[in-house]
């Protein structure tokens, strides 16, 4: 997982000003990537009983749209509607902001003194 995080960090996929200059097909398959490794390394962290290898306050990039694959393809314009209907995103998109929810309450910082005076 730790190879997987540093290749997708390597190639900017955790930074949304990184996708300015890319076309709206390479932007929410770079989005959809992306969550998809959170979601992993989430589940690997469970697993394991570690810490995830990203870290909850190390990225920016925004959640894909809620798209049909075949609703986009490389033509597509920047501006595209999100369906308000379930798609073939739906499921993943309902895991992702789960898993994002869960990492944000896991990941509160312990008070580091305690006075039982």
């Amino acid at each position: 997982m730790g190879l997987a995080a540093r290749v997708a960090h390597g190639l900017q996929l955790h930074r949304e000003e990184a996708y300015r200059p890319l076309t709206f097909f390479q932007v929410q398959l770079h989005r959809r990537a992306w969550y998809q490794l959170l979601t992993l390394d989430f589940q690997f962290s469970i697993d394991r009983g570690t810490d995830a290898a990203v870290p909850t306050n190390g990225y920016n990039t925004r959640l894909p749209l809620n798209l049909n694959d075949t609703d986009f393809d490389c033509d597509s314009p920047m501006t595209q509607v999100e369906s308000t209907e379930p798609t073939e995103m739906t499921l993943m998109m309902i895991a992702t902001e789960i898993q994002v929810m869960i990492r944000r309450l896991s990941l509160v910082p312990v008070c580091q003194t305690t006075s039982f005076t």
